[in-house]
């Protein structure tokens, strides 16, 4: 049976979508392998395939694993062997798995189990020199088969329960093998020098939420994907620093969730956003983001779902269907019909608070009219919801004619609590089928209201010694105690002063969980559920508001300090009035 080969002709972009000959096959990720031939996994029913689309007689070729109920999860081709390693997740156990094509099928397969059992490996990968990596997702390492015997190495991450995801390798400065691991579960990357067997962690001060994929460029730049919120996140390994790179958003999801991340010749960054249903492609040089819808949704569902992309030679886009049981391509010079131009080289200055104004422009490539939608995204939330009172674009909605321009305004304000630091915001036009996403850059400086939370906890502690310190030494000064005489204490005002003090401190504390809440992010529990084989939110994940950080902790704490010492140095000055007015 020949599968039904259906073409998408998008306005500058094409899809190809092949069904799979196995109905429900679940697939699941796949990989490039030599002559323009692809292997996927066949989560649903303990298969790996094969596809070559240019054999048009029947491209597909499906092998049963031979253990039951095996799942297998991601896959990989080694090119100097020939071999298709893939993962299995099987009840949670997991192993990984060693498929050669040139054996019988009775021997072809060969399993290699990890040292505990559940360990969950998600994703594996071979080095330059035939050794085979993966994580384990559960076991909290990472696994090496060492070529050629297969021996299995293991290095537990510094971080209890990290989660490690996905993997990327990298030459280090002295020729020794670098991997680079993403935490999903730590908000972390781990870097895992071989010379020296020793992990390295970075950690960005604005979170990356669940990291997932992950991969480095010639320049050394390490790119990692938030499937926890709607970023393309880089890592600058010389300074250190993170930078984020918004996607658009859904409208019936909080985030994007873009998954495995592929790098092409051109430098350019290609995934799929799980809940947007589309493919994605950075730019990096522009600052510019192309999506394009996956033609195909399953039922009752937004998503086609691809756990693991691919390239092929050519730069065209590969990826899996799991609920709609289809493979996907996408070409490489595939073009958004819209285009936003942002400042390419400009990073806006701003104080928190501040609003800056911009007038772009955008046009319509195609030769007849053209209704586009506006929306804005921003790194000043974790998800990238932003609200009009941070970014917003006027007018909304613009119908352009055939190859016409037109202009939009952008405003931005920082919120006034911005912690200083590199911001992003997108600006994404659509036509329905595929956006055009221009990306701008602000330095905020933090304003004076900011400056002040941030010490807010230094600020309340040294109130608090001042207040202690400034009453005991007034109460153990000899001769400086005056009593006080009727009149002035029939002049007191009635009312316990303690009321107002438990008045303010209570305003401060709910002004101090209000502005919390600002920045709270909502948790998704949906991840898992409809991401086979990635890894569930983690442990810490409630699915609804995040709680309260280190930082808030440490706030509240501070001013429960000072109140505390306020009152008992309120109180001793009411039992002291009190005690002079009985004298009296």
């Amino acid at each position: 049976m020949v599968p039904i080969t259906q073409t998408s002709n998008q306005p500058g972009a094409s899809f190809v979508e092949i069904s799979i000959p196995t109905t429900n096959s679940g697939s699941n990720a796949i990989a490039a392998g030599p002559n323009h031939t692809f292997w996927f996994t066949e989560f649903n029913i303990s298969r790996i395939g094969e596809y070559t689309p240019f054999n048009m007689s029947y491209p597909f070729h499906e092998y049963q694993v031979p253990e039951e109920n095996a799942v297998p999860a991601t896959i990989t081709f080694d090119n100097s062997t020939g071999k298709v390693w893939f993962t299995d997740q099987k009840n949670g156990a997991g192993s990984v798995w060693m498929f050669d094509r040139t054996r019988p099928l009775s021997t072809a397969f060969t399993q290699y189990n990890t040292s505990i059992t559940g360990s969950v490996p998600v994703q594996v990968m071979v080095d330059g020199q035939g050794n085979v990596w993966f994580t384990e997702l559960v076991g909290n390492k990472l696994g090496k088969l060492n070529y050629p015997s297969y021996s299995l190495t293991e290095y537990s991450l510094p971080t209890s329960n990290a989660g490690p995801a996905e993997i990327a390798f990298q030459t280090g400065p002295q020729g020794q093998l670098l991997v680079w691991v993403t935490e999903t579960y730590a908000d972390k990357v781990a870097r895992l020098d071989t010379s020296t067997n020793t992990f390295k962690e970075c950690v960005s001060p604005n979170g990356i939420h669940a990291p997932v994929g992950i991969v480095v460029d010639d320049n050394g730049t390490v790119w990692v994907s938030e499937h926890g919120g709607s970023f393309i996140v880089s890592l600058d390994t010389t300074t250190s620093s993170f930078t984020k790179y918004p996607t658009s958003l859904p409208s019936n999801y909080d985030i994007s969730a873009p998954a495995t991340l592929n790098l092409d010749n051109n430098g350019r960054l290609w995934f799929v956003e799980h809940f947007l249903n589309r493919v994605g492609r950075l730019d990096p040089a522009s600052r510019t983001i192309d999506e394009f819808n996956i033609p195909t949704s399953a039922s009752g569902t937004l998503l086609a779902y691809s756990l693991q992309s691919a390239l092929d030679q050519n730069g065209d886009f590969y990826f899996t269907e799991f609920y709609p049981n289809k493979i996907g391509m996408l070409f490489s010079n595939a073009t958004s019909p819209v285009t936003l131009e942002t400042p390419r080289t400009r990073i806006l200055g701003l104080v928190a608070g501040q609003t800056a104004t911009l007038e772009l422009p955008i046009s319509n490539k195609l030769a007849a009219p053209l209704h586009v939608g506006l929306g804005v995204s921003s790194s000043f939330t974790r998800t990238g919801v932003t609200s009009s009172k941070q970014a917003f674009v006027n007018p909304a909605q613009i119908s352009l004619g055939p190859h016409a321009n037109g202009t939009t305004i952008l405003s931005v304000t920082p919120g006034l609590l911005a912690s200083s630091g590199l911001y992003s915001v997108s600006l994404s036009a659509s036509d329905g089928n595929a956006s055009s996403i221009g990306i701008l850059f602000i330095k905020v400086s933090q304003s004076l209201a900011g400056i002040v939370i941030t010490y807010l906890p230094v600020i309340a502690i040294i109130s608090a010694i001042v207040v202690g310190g400034a009453y005991l030494y007034a109460r153990r000064r000899p001769g400086q105690r005056s009593t006080p005489s009727p009149r002035a204490n029939l002049q007191q005002p009635p009312g316990s002063p303690t009321r107002l003090v438990v008045l303010v401190a209570a305003s401060l504390l709910l002004t101090r969980l209000a502005t919390s809440l600002l920045p709270v992010a909502q948790i998704p529990v949906y991840v898992n559920a409809k991401c086979p084989g990635l890894p569930p939110p983690s442990p810490s994940f409630n699915g609804g508001v995040a709680g309260l950080d280190y930082g808030e902790i440490l706030d509240i704490a501070a001013i429960a300090f000072f109140v505390l010492v306020l009152l008992l140095a309120l109180r001793k000055w009411r039992n002291d009035c009190k005690a002079d007015k009985n004298k009296l």
